[in-house]
């Protein structure tokens, strides 16, 4: 046989663009934040004190946004996948 590679296992070119690390970077910190705020109004909740408003938006907003951005990526991956 012919030394080629079938086109599936051909290496695809690095995803290294500003944008896209600027989306996946902003994802993990809100998906993070989402984490964090979740746990001190749970600790809190276990505790009975009272929670800063703060901590319930962060995890009202966080969780969907980083979904959002995560679906876009993903989108974003799909595509390349499919034009190449």
């Amino acid at each position: 046989m012919s030394g080629t590679v079938p086109a599936q296992n051909a290496p695809r070119p690095a995803e290294s663009g500003a944008l896209h690390r600027v989306l996946v970077s902003s994802a993990v910190v809100l998906l993070l934040a989402g984490l964090g705020s979740l746990g001190v109004i749970l600790a809190a909740a276990m505790t009975g004190a009272p929670v800063w408003t703060g901590f319930m938006g962060l995890a009202w907003f966080c969780f969907p946004i980083s979904f959002v951005l995560m679906v876009v990526l993903m989108a974003g991956s799909i595509r390349r996948r499919r034009s190449s």
